[in-house]
């Protein structure tokens, strides 16, 4: 949400004497911080893996792929944790290898 500060005041309008409320607001734009998320949703998930969103909804239905979890009830969004589909692209990469 963006900062509100009253500064100081614009010149009142000549004819009217008065100030408008819109020109009397300054408003800052917060400081850009970069996160790196700790849960990423299906789609994002499925990005961050090299998968399609479906291909990794099918394994998932098919109690395969990475862990994940959902957010509230039964029919809740569903998220992964970026650790857990990082070690879950190192199996496969260890299992591709034949165990190396």
């Amino acid at each position: 949400m963006a900062a509100i500060s009253k500064t100081k005041k614009p010149p009142a309008n000549p004819r009217t004497g008065r100030v408008s409320k819109a020109e009397s607001l300054v408003v800052e734009a917060p400081p850009v911080i970069e996160l790196t998320p700790g849960a990423l949703s299906s789609p994002n998930a499925a990005q961050y893996v090299g998968l399609n969103n479906r291909t990794l909804a099918n394994m998932r239905a098919q109690g395969r792929g990475p862990r994940f979890f959902r957010a509230g009830g039964l029919n809740s969004r569903v998220y992964y944790l970026v650790k857990d589909l990082d070690a879950w692209l190192e199996e496969r990469v260890a299992a591709s290898n034949g165990g190396a």
